[in-house]
């Protein structure tokens, strides 16, 4: 089974709904956005797509702002191979591959 955006919104719609995947922090927050990351499916698909089918499905079911710059909340959703992954980011805007760097740069 290939895993397409559009199959990612319907099991995250389906997901939401049937309590299987509970995101209490969203129910609170007054923005979010999607970050998200692909591994496989040899480029028929980009993790833009990923973000934009799981926010729309995350949207729907919470009817929560989608915010790019500076949300209250960042949910991470990566795809690798058949697996989907759901996630909260709790390190903010900042990459952690480059939270150290970044004390380094004039």
């Amino acid at each position: 089974l290939r895993t397409i955006p559009k199959e990612i919104y319907n099991k995250i719609s389906d997901e939401l709904k049937s309590r299987n995947l509970t995101l209490p922090f969203l129910k609170e927050a007054k923005s979010f956005r999607v970050d998200s990351e692909r591994l496989g499916h040899n480029g028929w698909f980009n993790s833009k797509d990923v973000a934009r089918q799981a926010g729309g499905a995350f949207y729907e079911f919470f009817k929560v702002k989608v915010q790019m710059k500076e949300p209250d909340e960042i949910i991470r959703v990566d795809v690798v191979g058949d697996v989907v992954v759901v996630s909260r980011n709790l390190s903010g805007e900042i990459e952690l591959s480059k939270r150290h760097k970044l004390k380094f740069v004039n």
